[in-house]
């Protein structure tokens, strides 16, 4: 069990780290890029600030639910 609860937890830093970094801010920011481009897109531009500001929240909440889990399974006994 303590070798699958260090794997969620690690699964959950790697997962925490591609929503937070890369799906929010990255590509957050590269499609307020394509929004602004003519034809110019409001919703779109707005909706992906919202991506970008909550970017760290939806890491945290993928990290904190796979690493609750693995904290779990390696207490369990």
């Amino acid at each position: 069990m303590k070798i699958i609860g260090t794997l969620f937890i690690l699964l959950g830093v790697g997962l925490g780290l591609y929503v937070g970094v890369w799906w929010g801010l990255v590509m957050g920011i590269t499609a307020i890029v394509e929004s602004a481009q003519a034809p110019v897109d409001a919703f779109g531009i707005g909706l992906n600030v919202v991506r970008v500001l909550f970017a760290s929240t939806l890491g945290g909440i993928v990290f904190w639910a796979l690493s609750a889990i693995g904290f779990a399974a390696i207490n369990a006994e």
